[in-house]
């Protein structure tokens, strides 16, 4: 089968490096991408570079599939949450101009956002450590998903993050992914430089830097002449369009072609003494919680390993489109994927190719591989719930060790004491005098401890059930939530009319089936249910009052 088309250019033929061509060949590449092969369908565009000159392209698939087009190096895709890195740096150039500072508080651009009793600065947002709700699911609570949300605007984003009454967490107290805090970021940017964020962006990076098809998807019903319309399969297996409605940018929304984040990288690696200043700033700087423990996300660039080789990257998804840029400083080599496929998780497949082609450096074995395994018998498998989330987490175990919740294996170093395979994670059994397990302590390299709790399974009857039936509201999304039973089932339904049944998970707290909510029912000191925590990976403890 004729699979897109690899094309491997020499520049310059004494400088391109032997190992341009993807370790395994052709055929390697082709495997990375073999679950969108459809020449008929939508594709990628990728291309390497070391020093600056282009070393292998790749690129395959339809652009439009109604009006059948080929993808080129040059079509426009959208960027995802590469465009984080984007933000940061527009934020960074006017930190190095002295306008403003990483530690100032937000408040002091932001006004409106709540006082939390605590400063969060702009450092904080840039790296992920604020506790700000993310809006993608605040919206969601709200009878607006993003995927329903026609039109949703900036200052919309701004207003439902700005009537959070509650954070996930302490500010600086822990890393957690949102987008709210690069929405806070862009909308930053304009108020301290006077200009539209997209304006600003164009004028001090685009332009200067030569990206003149990259550009803001501020109005998601512009024309871009030259754009992939994006796709994902449905439910059926059938591809849809699956096109960004909403103009939410910051977080997302950069237009642009694998050869404009080429020229990016090719800048960050090789300023000019103009720029000198300011992508010191983006690509230095590290996170960090409160308690100084160091975390891999810096300004929207994440630090890894690919290979054995120190990698600063980042994957981005938006409706259907899927994205992928990574740098190693160190062998000047830089890599952009692009697709239009939804279908694919860049966030597997980006490393993946970028691994093949880059030289694999020493490792040193991971501290797992010198502990001996103890190969006695734990007790630790059960049912434990997470003390700062609610939701359930289910622990296994068998010869490898044990697992939460499906996941790789923890081996067990020491009595009580397990550790995964990278060594990254380490769990700790804590026991009463009386042997039973009181909590298990799940640390992680970057990141603050996990507690989970043992709980018990719960199977309520009718009676128990008919407790929580009511309508909930919550001022922080200005919505109202029902909980029904009919007599078997516990059923919650959304302001949009959406229902879905309420799987018991342990006492008071339940599971939306298919919805990715945990239910945390709250009681007051009658026993009487008062309200609802909503909580999601992103989003925590969202309040719902029981009005009736």
């Amino acid at each position: 089968m004729d699979y897109g088309r690899f094309t491997l250019i020499a520049l310059l033929a004494a400088s391109t490096p032997a190992w341009a061509e993807p370790r395994g060949g052709e055929a390697a590449v082709a495997a990375l991408f073999q679950d969108i092969a459809d020449p008929a369908g939508p594709g990628c565009a990728a291309s390497v570079t070391q020093n600056g000159a282009l070393a292998y392209e790749h690129v395959f698939g339809l652009a439009n599939l109604e009006q059948p087009s080929a993808i080129r190096a040059d079509t426009i895709f959208e960027a995802g949450s590469v465009s984080k890195q984007f933000t940061a740096a527009a934020i960074a150039v006017l930190v190095a101009r002295g306008q403003m500072s990483l530690d100032d508080d937000i408040r002091r651009y932001l006004a409106e956002m709540p006082d939390y009793g605590a400063p969060i600065s702009v450092r904080m947002l840039l790296t992920h450590t604020s506790g700000i709700r993310n809006w993608d699911d605040l919206v969601e609570l709200a009878g607006r998903p993003r995927e329903d949300a026609s039109g949703f605007s900036q200052t919309d984003a701004f207003a439902i993050i700005a009537r959070q009454r509650g954070l996930n967490f302490p500010a600086g107290s822990e890393y957690l992914y949102s987008n709210s805090n690069y929405v806070l970021a862009a909308l930053i940017v304009e108020r301290v430089s006077g200009k539209s964020f997209a304006a600003f962006s164009h004028d001090e990076l685009f332009a200067p830097l030569g990206m003149s098809r990259t550009s803001w998807r501020e109005d998601y019903t512009r024309v871009v002449p030259g754009r992939a319309e994006a796709y994902t399969p449905g439910d059926d297996g059938v591809l849809h369009i699956d096109m960004p409605g909403e103009n939410v940018i910051g977080p997302g929304g950069l237009l642009t072609t694998i050869g404009d984040l080429q020229r990016w990288n090719a800048f960050l690696e090789h300023p000019t003494r103009a720029g000198r200043a300011w992508t010191r700033v983006l690509t230095t700087t590290r996170g960090a919680l409160a308690d100084g423990t160091a975390i891999a996300y810096g300004m929207g660039l994440e630090s890894g390993d690919i290979a054995g080789n120190p990698v600063s990257s980042h994957a981005g998804a938006t409706a259907g489109y899927r994205a992928y840029l990574a740098r190693s400083e160190a062998q000047h080599v830089s890599v952009a994927l692009l697709c239009n496929a939804g279908a694919i998780n860049t966030e597997d497949v980006g490393p993946q190719f970028a691994a093949l082609f880059l030289r694999e450096q020493h490792e040193r074995a991971s501290q797992s591989e010198s502990r001996p395994v103890i190969v006695a018998a734990v007790d630790v498998a059960g049912r434990y719930r997470n003390v700062g989330t609610g939701a359930l987490v289910t622990v296994t175990q068998d010869e490898a060790g044990i697992h939460f919740n499906g996941g790789s294996a923890f081996a067990s170093v020491a009595v009580d004491r397990f550790v995964n395979g990278a060594g990254t994670r380490n769990a700790v059994v804590r026991r009463s005098a009386q042997g039973a397990i009181v909590s298990v302590a799940l640390t992680r390299v970057g990141n603050s401890t996990v507690e989970l709790a043992p709980v018990a399974a719960w199977a309520p009857g009718a009676d128990a059930l008919a407790a929580f039936v009511g309508a909930y509201y919550s001022d922080d999304v200005q919505a109202v939530w029902t909980v029904a039973f009919d007599g078997e089932v516990l059923r919650a339904r959304g302001p949009r009319g959406e229902t879905f049944l309420l799987d018991p998970l342990y006492e008071d707290v339940f599971a939306g089936r298919d919805a990715y909510w945990t239910f945390v029912f709250e009681r007051g000191a009658d026993g009487a249910v008062t309200g609802i925590a909503l909580t999601k990976t992103r989003t925590r403890g969202v309040r719902f009052e029981r009005r009736r």
